[in-house]
């Protein structure tokens, strides 16, 4: 199935959302991700790719009750901000070659694990975190859709001390949006 990654960020930009208080979501997502164990590792067999005019980007299919869903994990959006681009503004990504393969979490920006994100979350620790994780539905023509679909945003806070996207794994949106 190839689609246009436009339509994607247009209509469906997703990366997560829990409705509670910070407190019931920390306690609910380790209760969640303990027993699914690694989030990291889960893949599909069925390959979704995009053409982006960056370059070609790999996800997998879903299935929900409601139809498939593309899942896209590890989309980079600006240059990794290391060595002299450390504590700089972001720089735009460049354009890759081949196709790049979005099928697991990204490594988290570097923080002070409590003892359940050691338990939990085996993606590891990087200041190369700028990666933005997409679920959309599978999207029609705009003759037998109409106008898409509504847009979700989730930017986490954890005031540069806590939480990742890792926590909000895509299993979940796809069951309560999709």
């Amino acid at each position: 199935m190839q689609l246009n990654l436009q339509t994607y960020l247009c209509y469906s930009l997703t990366c997560g959302v829990v409705p509670y208080e910070p407190a019931q979501v920390r306690n609910t997502l380790q209760h969640l991700l303990l027993m699914q164990g690694n989030p990291s590792y889960m893949t599909s067999e069925s390959s979704v790719v995009v053409h982006t005019s960056l370059g070609i980007i790999e996800g997998f299919e879903s299935s929900t009750p409601r139809g498939d869903v593309g899942v896209f994990l590890g989309i980079p959006y600006a240059q990794p901000p290391v060595g002299e681009l450390r504590f700089k503004r972001p720089v735009p990504i460049q354009p890759w070659k081949g196709c790049l393969k979005c099928k697991k979490y990204k490594k988290r920006a570097p923080q002070i694990d409590h003892f359940w994100d050691r338990l939990m979350l085996k993606v590891g620790k990087s200041e190369d975190c700028l990666y933005l994780n997409i679920v959309a539905p599978r999207w029609k023509c705009p003759e037998e859709q109409g106008n898409g679909f509504a847009v979700m945003v989730y930017i986490h806070g954890g005031g540069y001390l806590v939480d990742s996207a890792v926590f909000y794994h895509y299993s979940k949106l796809k069951r309560t949006f999709f």
